[in-house]
């Protein structure tokens, strides 16, 4: 069994025991179950280390599942060894009250990799900037320490509240792969917000309706800006090929940033958007809205409550949606429901990260799932 070469064991840049981990990983990577793996006379030989620095690493790769001693023969290779480990970054938003599927299918998908595709999953909360060993970091302490020992081959974050711990994580060379609906930069999963303007636009025209809004919130999102408002665009690229009207004051946004938003301001910023689009005369007012956030919608159904709107027959509102949430679908009489299913979004990043822990080439770095208009009665 060869051992990685001197220029590859970093003893004089980092801690002995971590420079030896990194030295036995790449051996153990590159190893079928079962090789035996050198011996305490062979890495003392070529490393320098004391039997307590070597004793340590064993240890913890014992406990990691990596390796397995057997008494009188030496160490092997574990088969537990060719295992993939994933890091899941979520935020605390997790344990909300907040009515999304999507965590529950990618902890479900998870759950069924375990089994299919010996994988092990570790799961590390979202958390401000910790301090290791005098050192500050913008991520969770053990995600920190196990990207460090080499624990983990990839990492899907899907929580993307801090710019500082993305940036940082995307520095460390291991495949992170983050789902960011409004995003369009490269290793990420996002929604066609295009498309599904285009469909509720075509939607409402269908519909009859002849004077059709806009209300977003993407524009005060991180790189969601001109050239990549592809909501606006489509927005107003529908309208003309339909001979529509569009005007200025039918696109709505809130002010505040996207990345700082709750559930709650966004039940706020649909009452508010609603209100300002239907001020002014009867013949200026839309007559139909293309919603691109769910819960934005249920304040926009709120606020035409109180206006003593009847939606559906006064005011037609085309939204986003997510499959199987239960947000909006007990209106889906009264709205065009313009679904994403979060089977394709789990998915997707799966196949991203798959590819690139694998090194196979992608040829995409930006997945947008497409959504699809809601049929009544396909539940």
């Amino acid at each position: 069994m060869n051992l990685p070469t001197q220029n590859s064991f970093t003893a004089d840049q980092e801690p002995k025991h971590i420079a030896l981990r990194r030295a036995l990983l790449e051996v153990i990577q590159r190893s079928a179950p079962n090789t035996p793996l050198p011996s305490y006379s062979q890495i003392v030989r070529e490393y320098g280390v004391v039997q307590t620095t070597i004793d340590r690493v064993w240890r913890e790769l014992e406990a990691d599942g990596l390796i397995v001693r057997k008494h009188g023969k030496g160490i092997f290779v574990s088969p537990r060894a060719k295992q993939i480990n994933i890091g899941l970054v979520f935020g605390v938003n997790v344990f909300g009250t907040a009515i999304s599927p999507f965590y529950g299918t990618l902890l479900q998908r998870c759950q069924q990799r375990t089994q299919t595709h010996n994988e092990h999953f570790s799961f590390y909360l979202d958390l401000p900037t910790t301090q290791l060993g005098g050192v500050s970091f913008p991520a969770h302490r053990d995600l920190v320490e196990d990207i460090e020992a080499s624990k983990l081959h990839g990492i899907l974050l899907v929580s993307r509240h801090s710019e500082e711990q993305e940036n940082w994580l995307r520095q460390q060379n291991i495949p992170v792969v983050a789902f960011a609906p409004e995003m369009r930069t490269k290793d990420v999963v996002g929604i066609d917000y295009g498309e599904l303007v285009r469909l509720g636009v075509e939607s409402l025209a269908a519909q009859g309706c002849k004077r059709i809004a806009l209300m977003t919130g993407l524009g005060h999102a991180r790189s969601h800006t001109p050239p990549f408002r592809e909501d606006t665009q489509a927005y107003e690229k529908t309208l003309r090929r339909l001979g529509l009207e569009c005007r200025p004051e039918w696109i709505w946004e809130p002010d505040a940033p996207i990345e700082r938003k709750k559930g709650g301001a966004w039940i706020e910023d649909g009452r508010q958007g609603m209100r300002a689009l239907l001020e002014g005369s009867r013949d200026t007012v839309p007559d139909g809205i293309v919603i691109t956030d769910d819960i934005m919608t249920d304040g926009a159904l709120l606020a035409a409550q109180k206006m003593k709107l009847v939606v559906g027959r006064e005011i037609r509102i085309a939204s986003h949606s997510n499959k199987e949430s239960p947000i909006l679908h007990r209106y889906d009489e009264f709205l065009t429901l313009i679904e994403i299913d979060t089977d394709d979004i789990v998915e997707a990043m799966f196949n991203m990260l798959e590819g690139q822990i694998s090194g196979r080439k992608q040829n995409k770095r930006t997945v947008l799932v497409k959504p699809k208009v809601h049929v009544r009665g396909d539940d």
